[in-house]
């Protein structure tokens, strides 16, 4: 918890304050967290793997293991967390000028690649399929890219515009 009080009053709600709020939601709610630490200047933020350890520690005192994904860029947070617990799915993320993909991240033991919507094509649906991972794309707003990147059978999307999203779905 922070001690800074947010410029326009609103608080950041905790990970269990979530999982409560989605859980009032759907029991079942698939939640997607992100482990967001700094990577350019680590003195800016707590190290990965400790960011990871409160994550799958929260985790585990809510019960809510088998509906939580953990993504994010800082693949050494994502790393530690399969050590500890090897059954909870993260996906790992990659930059939108970033070479790595499918191949790096199941090396890294992933289960998934967060791709640039930049550098999604069905290239690299097809490479992630081919590596057994599931794939989904950020951050995706156009409703033409929504459509197609459906099509594509894609497992997860990431966008600023769910209302775009939930039309499509009707």
């Amino acid at each position: 918890h922070s001690k800074m009080t947010p410029r326009d009053g609103e608080r950041m709600p905790s990970l269990s304050e979530v999982i409560e709020a989605v859980r009032a939601v759907k029991e079942d709610f698939r939640l997607f967290i992100e482990i967001k630490t700094s990577i350019g200047d680590r003195t800016l933020s707590q190290s990965a793997e400790a960011v990871a350890e409160a994550v799958v520690g929260e985790l585990r005192a809510a019960a809510f293991r088998e509906f939580a994904v953990l993504v994010g860029f800082d693949w050494k947070g994502l790393i530690h967390a399969k050590m500890l617990d090897p059954e909870l799915p993260c996906w790992f993320s990659t930059e939108r000028k970033s070479r790595l993909g499918a191949d790096a991240i199941l090396a890294h033991g992933g289960d998934g690649w967060f791709c640039a919507l930049e550098r999604t094509n069905t290239e690299a649906v097809q490479a992630a399929r081919a590596c057994g991972l599931s794939i989904g794309i950020w951050t995706v707003n156009d409703v033409r890219e929504l459509r197609a990147l459906l099509g594509l059978g894609v497992d997860a999307l990431c966008t600023d515009r769910p209302d775009r999203l939930k039309i499509l779905s009707r």
